[in-house]
């Protein structure tokens, strides 16, 4: 398990000392500079624009009102994510049996039977129907495209159980991906069905893709793969996924949203923000 150093360094520090002065164009700066990425997010993991955009707003306010309990062993761009998680895990909707807000409709694609476009339909739909353990990493590490040390920061678990549950989220994925359902109900009978053909090789997949493995475990590995044809193709398989994941595109957020975090903010009592400096509790 990889340790966190003990100051992190982060680039956004300028902005967060104007920010701590009183220049609340700062923190305009900062709502401008995440806004995208902390909206595609939480549309990635809710599939409505409408919430992703409420769970965006109350992110950056609760940023704001809560920046005392940021610490320097975090970077403020890790903070505001597991932000985001935490509003979308509390959000009704979000994971809810009764939603009564159905996903958004994909736009039209240019052509019919556009692949790409139905491609990234089905991703996304299978990637919401993960347990909330396995999406988000997943999100995080390829469609973000955090470091697996940032994706750590950012949940709170060690690199081995993030491994973990990055190769079953992509056994999974890739189950669902072969199946001709989009529907959520027939895709979680069919998590059953993931392959469990040399799981003691397999479950080291996703640290052999990113890199991560110890010599030994990569040699182990790369000998099997020469022998078993199974294990090979199911590699190729889950590479060509992550690099499918890594390539869904972003939508732009609502007009406006920007101001209208902006101005929720200016509603506030006047006080300035006090950032924390010390070490993590």
């Amino acid at each position: 398990m990889r340790k966190f150093s003990q100051i992190t360094p982060d680039e956004d520090t300028p902005l967060l000392l104007s920010w701590h002065r009183g220049d609340l164009s700062a923190f305009e700066t900062l709502i401008w500079k995440y806004q995208k990425r902390i909206f595609n997010l939480a549309y990635l993991l809710t599939g409505v624009q409408k919430t992703a955009a409420e769970i965006t707003e109350n992110t950056f306010i609760a940023a704001y009102r809560n920046i005392r309990s940021l610490k320097s062993t975090v970077r403020f761009s890790s903070w505001l994510v597991a932000i985001t998680l935490k509003e979308c895990r509390d959000l009704a909707t979000y994971r809810g049996k009764e939603s009564d807000l159905p996903a958004d409709p994909e736009p039209a694609p240019a052509e019919e039977g556009n692949y790409s476009a139905a491609l990234y339909k089905k991703l996304e739909l299978c990637i919401r129907e993960l347990p909330v353990e396995l999406s988000e990493p997943i999100l995080l590490r390829y469609v973000r495209g955090y470091s697996l040390d940032r994706v750590e920061e950012i949940l709170q678990i060690s690199g081995d159980l993030l491994l973990s549950r990055l190769f079953e989220a992509q056994e999974t994925l890739a189950c669902w991906l072969k199946s001709d359902t989009e529907d959520p109900a027939e895709l979680s009978t069919l998590k059953a069905a993931v392959s469990s053909v040399h799981p003691e090789i397999r479950r080291n997949f996703s640290a052999y893709l990113d890199g991560t493995t110890e010599e030994d475990e990569k040699a182990l590995t790369k000998a099997h793969l020469k022998s078993c044809g199974s294990c090979r193709e199911a590699l190729a398989e889950l590479e060509w996924m992550v690099e499918d994941i890594k390539s869904i595109p972003d939508i732009e957020p609502p007009l406006g949203l920007a101001a209208r975090i902006l101005q929720k903010v200016r509603d506030f009592p006047a006080s300035l923000p006090v950032l924390v400096t010390g070490p993590s509790q």
